[in-house]
């Protein structure tokens, strides 16, 4: 099971900044994700760093014409071929103030993305 304490913060007007520090199936896990609107390019860019590979994942999308959906490309290791790399996309699916899933898909070798993850984010209130 996958469990993540996850907290965005939005550093300036541009850039958000994502801490994640949980475990999967008791092992420790921890990402680190920056996002943020570049003007010139006119795309969302950004930087992923977890505890599960020694890759810097860099980022580059655009929100869908919903204004609902963020779609980041990268490149990186493939994990089931040691030296092959891989195109991933991740889509941020912004369905409330509190609701957020993510779904990931990997370019396998013939063209066609594959499943790789999905995740549901509810942010918890406090009782006070």
């Amino acid at each position: 099971m996958l469990i993540f304490l996850t907290n965005w913060r939005s550093t300036t007007h541009n850039w958000t900044a994502v801490v994640s520090d949980g475990h999967y199936d008791f092992l420790p896990s921890a990402y680190r994700l920056t996002l943020g609107f570049d003007a010139v390019k006119k795309r969302f860019v950004g930087s992923r760093i977890d505890a599960m590979s020694n890759h810097l994942w860099l980022y580059e999308g655009k929100i869908d014409d919903s204004g609902r959906s963020l779609t980041l490309y990268s490149e990186g290791p493939s994990p089931s071929a040691r030296n092959d790399k891989m195109i991933i996309q991740e889509m941020m699916e912004f369905i409330g103030s509190d609701h957020r899933a993510l779904h990931r898909e990997g370019k396998a070798n013939n063209g066609t993305w594959v499943d790789d993850m999905k995740s549901d984010f509810r942010r918890q209130r406090g009782s006070g």
